[in-house]
């Protein structure tokens, strides 16, 4: 068991204590970016203070007190800022049981505050009070003349203040008309739709569009996406607050199948309530899309003129079988690849590796084009072609390079799989390969891609028992000095490795 000492108590009610602290003021600080403002109008669902004002900036908003009765509530009317109709009062002075919500319909409303409803009371000084159910004295119409009045059999009556006429209860019934009483409404921003639901395939995007407004205030509206798929976009993140409104469009570009239902867009300005519109994604099987089937070895390249989206599931799911996807970024033994997560841009040669025999579809990508790869040593054409016009402007000494296995190794279980030396007439359209210099490059004509690189005693043309101290490749040819690249060379008979 652990004994706590007085001065260890001591110092966790501090901390308990600055931690209160910090939330109240947080919450206090949130609270005073929200304001009533005055208006002329009523809508069901919002919420209202009644409020008498005089001429020094104080006003006494009806408040529903502890015994389910009404009082009074001080509160500080404000003026300017960003407010559109220049008189406001901040949240932070309200009590919340002068905060009354708006129910019925014209000439039929009702204000409730916390199950309680505001009935007009006669007899009793023509007073105002609280019930817990709704009966006939509890239905109010606003009059264009900024009263408030009962609608009842009590004709000419409304509720208006009475500067200290009764101690607990200074709203009353008059038929005076120098008297008035005022509005003040809950502002809110308001978003229509609030909330969207677009339905597309993958790759294919869509749009949507909603509005946003807010009559009472100046200034701007921001617009903040929230979103952990990346599928999702907005137009616009700020927006002028208008009582016209203003529109926002939703873009929503997937690239995989499912539904998603995360994101959402917080909708925020000073002085008024954030909302929030939420969005749905539905995409749906792509049906335009690029098949392409990976070789017995495992292995298959892709040249495409148009951008692709690397089919996600079988990417990255468990046990997933389309396993890489990348480009070569330097022309080296083995090659460095460089992995791409989600999109193959338009005119750019990668290297597939996945389950040997299978076909995998990789739909068009119809959203705005992703960037050029820059650095990719793999080419290609979309019609077949022949090597002479492959190499046009290259180098007497380059050669194409294509993927395929080893040429002494196409029998084997688990051949060296890379690029090598293409001999024939024709390269095949939407295939990738490599123009690579071999005169730049020691005469190496085989570059690996799976870690298997070319063995010395396989090649005949080496003859392993040379002891001049030269270094040759693992073609048989000798080298101006120590190798500048890496790979495997020959060297007074044995084979080294030069990384």
């Amino acid at each position: 068991m652990s004994i706590l000492t007085n001065k260890t108590k001591e110092n966790i009610t501090s901390v308990v204590m600055t931690l209160i602290m910090l939330m109240v003021f947080s919450a206090s600080a949130m609270a005073q970016n929200v304001i009533y403002v005055l208006t002329n109008e009523l809508t069901p669902g919002e919420e209202y203070l009644i409020v008498s004002r005089n001429n020094n900036g104080t006003g006494y908003a009806l408040q529903r007190d502890e015994t389910d009765d009404v009082t009074r509530d001080q509160v500080t009317v404000n003026q300017g800022g960003n407010v559109a109709t220049n008189y406001y009062i901040s949240n932070s002075t309200v009590n919340a049981n002068s905060v009354w919500t708006v129910g019925g319909s014209v000439n039929k409303y009702t204000f409730q505050n916390d199950g309680y409803y505001l009935e007009a009371r006669n007899g009793i000084g023509r007073s105002i009070r609280v019930r817990s159910s709704l009966n006939d004295d509890c239905y109010w119409v606003w009059e264009t003349d900024n009263k408030l009045w009962y609608d009842g059999s009590w004709l000419d009556w409304y509720i208006y203040y009475s500067s200290g006429l009764f101690a607990s209860n200074d709203f009353e019934f008059s038929n005076s008309s120098n008297t008035y009483v005022y509005l003040y409404k809950k502002v809110r921003i308001i978003a229509n739709p609030s909330s969207l639901t677009l339905t597309t395939k993958v790759g294919e995007p869509v749009t949507a569009t909603f509005t946003v407004k807010c009559p009472h205030l100046k200034g701007n509206i921001t617009a903040t996406l929230t979103d952990d798929t990346g599928y999702f976009s907005i137009d616009k993140t700020s927006v002028a607050a208008s009582a016209d409104g203003q529109t926002i469009t939703v873009t929503f570009l997937p690239l995989e199948t499912g539904t998603f239902e995360n994101a959402y867009i917080t909708l925020s300005s000073n002085y008024a309530e954030s909302v929030r519109v939420n969005i749905t994604g539905i995409a749906n099987t792509a049906t335009d899309y690029y098949p392409v089937t990976v070789s017995k070895y495992g292995y298959t390249t892709l040249y495409f003129n148009q951008p692709l989206v690397i089919p996600y599931k079988d990417y990255n799911s468990s046990g997933n079988q389309l396993k890489d996807v990348s480009f070569v970024s330097a022309a080296s033994s083995p090659v460095a690849m460089t992995k791409l997560m989600t999109l193959i841009p338009a005119n750019t040669g990668v290297v597939i590796e996945g389950t040997a025999n299978k076909t995998f579809n990789f739909p068009y990508y119809k959203g705005t084009a992703p960037a050029a790869i820059t650095g990719n040593k793999l080419t290609g054409s979309m019609n077949d072609i022949s090597p002479s016009d492959a190499l046009a402007g290259h180098s007497s000494t380059s050669i194409i390079m294509t993927l395929s296995p080893h040429p002494d190794d196409k029998d084997k279980p688990s051949p060296r799989i890379g690029f090598y030396k293409f001999v024939g007439p024709t390269l095949t359209g939407k295939k990738a390969y490599l123009i690579y210099d071999t005169a730049a490059n020691n005469g190496v004509n085989f570059l690996s891609i799976n870690g298997m690189e070319e063995e010395a005693a396989g090649i005949s043309n080496v003859n392993a028992r040379i002891d001049d101290g030269a270094w040759y490749t693992l073609q048989g040819v000798r080298l101006n000095g120590a190798p500048k690249q890496r790979g495997i060379y020959i060297r007074n008979g044995k084979t080294v490795v030069v990384k």
